[in-house]
């Protein structure tokens, strides 16, 4: 059952009952007391909600409906043991808590819905029907959306954040609100205002280009090559208007493992794989 507010306040004097719980600055609880208190003992992992390259995220029992608890899955001392939890510091990726070895943190939870697939991997076959559908409802967005998007972008990177390129799980649309809000931000070396091409390919789920071709006859292959190229230039413009020159990349297989870079030039191997018919 989740946190009764009035059961916390009879156990410790410092919140209001009509309070929710939230990050201490907002509501003035001292959630470092709550959690080493006896409540944090009924705070347990629920189920499985979102998985991401190298972390799980789930739901909270025992715990407000908005905060998550994020797992990462090779870290050493991985376990969930929220009275040995601290206060993060106050950050862009919402972090309430999180392990010394941050393996384990409480985030606010975004709102959204993971783009193409609820649990991607890298080696799983994506649905064509599910990323046709969310393709064409990303082309039909406004500018708003994406312009938006950028500034969210810039705004890591100058934190010294950076996003995940590969796993578009972790970009979330929130039709509400018009607005694709990133999770999973990582610590970067630097801090830095720039854009890159890249960052835009977990819009397309890039990093599956090769078998979303594969799985399509040669009609939806001349339409992929031409959708690509429109959302691609469009994305390249948006970013001119907030000031950046960004290219798609050249062809270069030691380099470069992007297929949507093949489907962008209309590389004629795109024609040649797999199906034809």
């Amino acid at each position: 059952m989740p946190i009764n507010i009035h059961r916390i306040n009879s156990k410790l004097n410092y919140i209001k009952p009509e309070c929710k719980i939230g990050k201490a600055e907002e509501i003035g609880l001292d959630l470092k007391k709550v959690m080493q208190s006896d409540i944090a003992k009924n705070i347990k992992k629920g189920e499985l909600i979102n998985s991401g390259t190298f972390a799980d995220v789930f739901t909270l029992e025992g715990w407000e409906k908005s905060y998550v608890v994020r797992i990462e899955r090779d870290a050493e001392n991985n376990e969930f043991h929220p009275n040995k939890l601290k206060p993060a510091a106050k950050n862009i990726n919402n972090e309430v808590f999180a392990s010394e070895n941050k393996a384990v943190s409480i985030l606010k939870r975004i709102t959204g819905i993971p783009l193409y697939e609820k649990f991607w991997t890298l080696d799983k076959a994506s649905p064509l029907s599910t990323f046709k559908e969310t393709f064409k409802m990303l082309r039909e967005l406004p500018d708003k959306v994406f312009l938006r998007y950028i500034d969210d972008i810039l705004k890591i990177k100058e934190a010294g954040y950076h996003t995940d390129t590969y796993n578009p799980n972790n970009y979330l649309y929130d039709a509400e609100n018009e607005r694709i809000n990133i999770i999973d931000i990582l610590k970067n070396y630097k801090k830095e205002h720039s854009l890159e091409m890249e960052e835009f390919f977990p819009l397309l789920n890039a990093k599956k280009y090769l078998g979303i071709v594969y799985n399509m006859n040669l009609e939806e292959r001349k339409q992929l090559v031409k959708d690509t190229k429109s959302f691609i230039d469009r994305m390249i413009k948006l970013a001119k208007e907030k000031g950046f020159d960004i290219k798609m990349e050249e062809l270069d297989y030691l380099k470069k493992q992007d297929f949507v870079v093949n489907v962008y030039h209309e590389d004629p191997f795109v024609y040649k794989l797999g199906r034809k018919k």
